[in-house]
């Protein structure tokens, strides 16, 4: 922590550019030095989440957006009944990749409707 010795003065400031000084501190702590190793948890980087057949069954009936609205990070963009845009961690549209049977589905992107 650094502080300085507290002093008030009344000055009088011209119609020039004034100049202000501060004063050197009193006190100051020594160096402070932080050290640590951040290392990536590789699960996380490389988290692949699937449905089983099984799962989905549980879903029937039910929209692919609210299936899907059951794996954890992702939730649905609704505009309406059966439109319905997937937003994983918070990323969406041709920032995610969706397969279909090991197949990129790029050639849609998604407007607010869609």
């Amino acid at each position: 922590m650094i502080s300085c010795r507290h002093k008030d003065t009344l000055v009088y400031v011209p119609q020039i550019e004034p100049c202000i000084i501060l004063l050197q501190p009193t006190e100051q702590t020594g160096e402070i030095i932080i050290k640590g190793n951040s290392t990536p948890d590789q699960s996380v980087l490389n988290s692949r989440t699937e449905l089983s057949g099984q799962e989905l069954d549980r879903t029937r009936g039910a929209t692919l957006g609210e299936a899907l609205k059951t794996i954890p990070g992702v939730y649905a963009l609704q505009t309406g009944p059966s439109i319905f845009k997937p937003v994983i961690h918070g990323m969406h549209s041709n920032r995610i990749l969706i397969l279909n049977n090991g197949v990129r589905q790029e050639g849609q992107q998604w407007g607010s409707e869609h």
